[in-house]
């Protein structure tokens, strides 16, 4: 099966359907790379690659290339595990 999508239009969550394949047929991927993170209390905002982007509750991340990320807790405790 082909793993790629042409993109014509901004994907969302509304529009995934009709641009990409069922979930189910997506191959699927594990991080490998060790993340620092720093539990967060209260709301705060991170200048990210892609503008600033706020959270409400989480965690700031360094990615692998040494930039800030936020995340919010409930996904960041689905995603990640001590290392």
């Amino acid at each position: 099966m082909d793993t790629t999508i042409e993109a014509t239009k901004p994907i969302t969550k509304e529009n995934l359907g009709e641009l990409a394949p069922p979930l189910d047929d997506w191959p699927e991927f594990q991080k490998t790379v060790p993340t620092k993170a720093l539990r967060v209390d209260g709301s705060f905002a991170v200048r990210t690659r892609e503008g600033v982007l706020s959270c409400d509750d989480g965690y700031l991340l360094i990615d692998s290339h040494g930039f800030p990320q936020a995340i919010g807790a409930d996904e960041f405790q689905a995603v990640y595990e001590p290392v």
